[in-house]
């Protein structure tokens, strides 16, 4: 083969920047020097595949079918290699797979083909292709390891991907398990599976386990484990993550008398001294102290139920308490115990409140206290509920009472109050029941805020953290202060101060523990909330996210970020010495390429797990991959960077070179459990509680709407985009783009009228379209007239600014900034396409010059008035918020803790008490100034 000398990197730079003309040239040059070179011939297929042109394109699929049949047939690893960069087309993706087969038929003896064919199908997700390459790679090295278990494994991910009814789908479940079983027959010298397939290590034995339960063949997988773990053979007795699947199996299959004996054996040794795993035994010395195994001992016993089993258990975790009294698991065991044995027996809850009680005076001094025992408080009744209450405030005070004048004792005693204020929160504060008195919240915010201010006065020399000791009691009255806003659905003024006292609490967090985790992911969504881009962005930025974080928590920035604050922002750098400048359109852009090193990195770390044999490690490893791929929220950002383009004047396509890959249906990777949550179990998570940018719109549906309107945009401009119409359309059928209800569905019949219009004269419409086209034109005219003309009706009266803390003081949230961008971005593209019709229109002559003249004036027309009003209204809102009685106003509200003892505000007065006066007043005029700064973007975003 030709060696290029860096020369490919000039191809990919050429073809990556769309001048497909010179980069043929360049090939054909090399090609004149080299004849007959089949790298350099994939490659010139390679470029006139990927040319929009379809003339060209056509030239590539010929020239491809002339090397389909070529004989000898193309054996060359590297031109095969090249091909793979066009197989997301499935036309040519066949081919290409006809190819490699060719070539493995011609060169059976050649194991590096064979690897790199099955690599370089397994890398890009095509597992069908990839299981064809791992059967001809076993079937012609059949006393090898590795194709046969790459084979069973690729064959469950193909599986994985059928859909559930599919008949395929039992089709290669049954394969997997068949290939299986052969290594279980060659593990015990019997049946026709070769030694090579044994299983021989601990990945071997996971994978079996794995596939065996996840097709619910838990009965199979116990059996071969237990052998496996009872002989003299060692995989199975010196991992302990075999342990673990043993005891999940134990308790699938129900073997309770043997699981109860296994648990009850490790959990003997952990009570020793050791280390390490004995040599004689399958105890794990301290190791054998795991939840696991606690819970299958007291699973296993509850469903025995014999009372020398139910006594023997209850005796051995007295016990082992006595002997560990640091092993929170035991102390869980004993509740969990009590809850299994109340519930079979239906009698008291006396032992079971007394182990809740056992487990307070022991660790509520830790902060993962509430975090141990959340999920068994629903077991209580009322009345062990207020019982529990009484204990954990006795508890805190015996603490206090006992040890505040020493530094790491206060700290205990300050977290026990904490986990006291938690547990009142769960089981009475989140529970809507409207026989609690409505003064109750407003005392348990009260509560938390006192104690808040307390521990400010206490003089820690504490390491330097991210949060400190009392940090959690002002969360909890910021929480609080949210659900008081939630609490009434028709919002009074005094229930809407309360989201800026909740803000004004964070903030003072932040001002002793500077990057708080939960503070500041609050502030990010209630700034959001209000519309205050730039204070989100510095928050956010401030929480320091990294790496796979990107994939779970980036949205809760950047959701809706284009319509609320496009244009890039200054804030005081950490030092206060200097200014940041923070452009979301380059934050977004870093993002996503994150994503593409992160996609590249596990394909790398997936050719190093496969030649190390570590199967079960491959299958997570495929799982994050897919979940990297297919991710909403990779997705939504990138239209999302592609609006802010729109908004910014930017050219299309300066935010990414790589092609989008569309799946049909996306994966929701949203972490919402990093948001503080200290709800009742029959409650929905606090995240729900917060008020945030119209989270229910973010579906697949709306994903469609917005690719198309960037895909639209891309071609207006050059005629060729990275979105694949192909996989949008296909997106668009799985999601039922067009089928939502009433107005949302208006914009997407909008952008839908857009893009056939632009189709009718780039398409391969035959007949006469006139009609068609005339009906699209009237549904955007009749778009912009009602649907517009209602939303710039809304800007003008009260509804869009709706955030009222008096009768004359009404302030922008995030719906002011995002009905007035989503009207102005439909106003752009409208236009765009309007004059890109008028331009083809003289060319092909699809429709009356004269009459689509008419048209399109009035379109235009309408387009900058309501442009013009969008403006206008912006401005007029400016300046509303710049009045300098806006800030002294809500500083006022927030503060308010005057008057008589009936109409007194306690939460202001407590408020004042913790000094925060200074801190108030610039909150406030932080807020005025973002949205100035956000409603400043709008009037000078204009397009027409």
């Amino acid at each position: 083969m030709l060696s290029l000398n860096g020369q490919d990197d000039a191809f990919a730079g050429l073809v990556a920047a769309k001048q497909f003309k010179q980069a043929l040239n360049l090939c054909e040059r090399k090609l004149k020097k080299t004849k007959n070179d089949e790298y350099l011939q994939a490659k010139r297929i390679t470029i006139l595949v990927l040319w929009p042109d379809e003339a060209r394109r056509v030239q590539g699929v010929k020239e491809l079918d002339a090397l389909l049949n070529r004989k000898p047939p193309l054996s060359n690893v590297d031109a095969l290699g090249e091909l793979e960069s066009v197989v997301k087309d499935p036309e040519i993706s066949s081919k290409v797979q006809q190819l490699w087969l060719r070539a493995a038929a011609s060169r059976p003896n050649d194991e590096k083909l064979h690897k790199i064919w099955f690599w370089a199908k397994i890398t890009i997700n095509r597992f069908g292709e990839a299981q064809q390459a791992a059967f001809q790679w076993r079937k012609n090295f059949s006393e090898q390891r590795p194709p046969h278990f790459l084979y069973i494994l690729v064959t469950h991910l193909v599986s994985q991907q059928q859909a559930k009814n599919d008949t395929n789908k039992q089709v290669q479940r049954s394969l997997a398990y068949q290939n299986l079983k052969k290594s279980i027959d060659a593990t015990q010298g019997k049946g026709l599976g070769k030694s090579a397939w044994a299983i021989a290590t601990s990945e071997d034995l996971s994978l079996l386990v794995r596939i065996y339960r996840e097709q619910g063949r838990y009965k199979e997988a116990f059996q071969f484990l237990d052998s496996m773990m009872s002989s003299a053979f060692r995989p199975g007795k010196e991992n302990w993550e075999h342990s673990r699947q043993f005891i999940e199996l134990a308790s699938l299959t129900q073997h309770w008398k043997g699981l109860w004996e296994f648990c009850l054996g490790v959990l003997q040794d952990a009570r020793r001294a050791l280390m390490e795993p004995s040599n004689t035994s399958t105890h794990w010395g301290k190791l054998g102290d795991d939840w696991k195994a606690w819970d299958g001992l007291v699973k296993a016993s509850t469903e025995i139920g014999s009372s020398e089993i139910l006594g023997t258990t209850e005796a051995f975790i007295n016990d082992f308490q006595a002997e560990n009294l640091n092993s929170r698991n035991a102390y869980l065991a004993l509740i969990k115990f009590y809850i299994l044995e109340t519930s079979a027996r239906r009698g008291d809850q006396g032992h079971l409140v007394t182990a809740f009680r056992e487990y307070l005076l022991n660790f509520s001094c830790k902060v993962i206290c509430f975090q141990d025992i959340h999920h068994y408080l629903p077991y209580l009744t009322t009345q062990g509920h207020i019982e529990l209450l009484k204990f954990a405030a006795q508890v805190s005070w015996d603490e206090r009472s006992r040890s505040c004048s020493l530094e790491a004792k206060t700290v205990k005693w300050l977290t026990r109050e904490i986990n006291a204020l938690k547990l009142d929160y769960n089981l009475v504060v989140s529970r809507n029941d409207d026989s609690l008195p409505k003064n109750l919240l407003p005392i348990f915010i009260n509560n938390c805020l006192r104690l808040y201010h307390l521990s400010l006065h206490i003089g820690f020399d504490l390491p330097v953290s991210d949060r400190r000791p009392g940090d959690d009691a002002a969360l909890l009255a910021a929480m609080g202060l949210i659900r008081l806003y939630n609490r009434d659905k028709e919002k009074s003024y005094a229930n809407n101060i309360a989201l800026f006292r909740s803000i004004v609490i964070l903030e003072n967090v932040l001002s002793n523990s500077k990057h708080n985790y939960d503070a500041l992911l609050l502030l990010v969504r209630l700034y959001m909330y209000f519309g205050a881009g730039s204070l989100a962005i510095e928050r956010y930025s401030r929480l320091s996210i990294k790496n796979m974080q990107h994939a779970t928590i980036s949205w809760a920035l950047f959701a809706h970020m284009s319509t609320i604050h496009p244009q890039p922002t200054k804030f005081p750098s950490a030092d206060g010495k200097s200014q940041t400048i923070v452009n979301p359109s380059e934050e977004i852009a870093q993002i996503l390429q994150w994503y593409q090193t992160a996609d590249a990195l596990s394909t790398k770390s997936l050719n190093t797990m496969q030649e190390n044999g570590l199967w079960n490690m491959c299958l997570d490893a495929f799982s994050t991959k897919l979940s990297i791929s297919q991710n909403f929220i990779r997705h939504q950002l990138f239209v999302e960077g592609k609006r802010i383009q729109r908004f910014n004047a930017s050219p299309p396509d300066v935010q990414s070179q790589a092609k989008v890959n569309i799946p049909p249906r996306t994966i929701d990777t949203m972490d919402k459990a990093a948001f503080p949550s200290f709800e009742a179990g029959s409650q929905p998570p606090f995240y729900n509680i917060i008020p945030a940018p119209s989270p229910a719109i973010l579906d697949d549906k709306w994903l469609v709407r917005e690719f198309k309107l960037s895909l639209l945009w891309d071609l207006l401009h050059d005629g060729s985009s990275l979105i694949d119409d192909s996989q949008l359309e296909a997106m668009a059928e799985e999601s039922g783009f067009l089928q939502a209800d009433n107005s949302e569905s208006e914009p997407s019949l909008a952008v839908y009228a857009l893009e056939r219009l632009y189709r009718c004269y780039h398409g391969t419409t035959r007949g006469n379209i006139t009609e068609y086209m005339e009906r699209l034109l009237n549904c955007v005219e009749s778009f912009l007239k009602v649907v517009l003309a209602r939303d710039i009706s809304h800007m003008r009266g009260r509804s869009v600014a709706s955030f009222a803390l008096s009768p004359d003081l009404s302030l922008p949230t995030w719906n002011t900034f995002h009905a007035q961008y989503t009207v102005l971005e439909m106003c752009q593209i409208t236009v765009l396409s309007v004059n890109h019709m008028l331009a083809e229109n003289r060319k092909k002559s699809l429709l009356d010059q004269a009459w689509l003249r008419t048209k399109a004036q009035g379109l235009l027309d309408l387009c900058k008035a309501i442009s013009d009003e969008v403006n206008n209204a912006a401005g007029d809102l400016q300046e509303s918020v710049q009045r300098s009685t806006a800030t002294q106003e809500i500083s006022q509200r927030v503060l308010a803790g005057t008057g008589n003892e009936e109409s007194r505000d306690a939460l202001g007065e407590q408020l004042r008490a913790l000094g925060i006066e200074a801190n108030v007043k610039i909150v406030c005029k932080t807020l005025q100034e973002s949205w100035s700064e956000g409603l400043d973007g709008v009037v000078k975003t204009r397009f027409i």
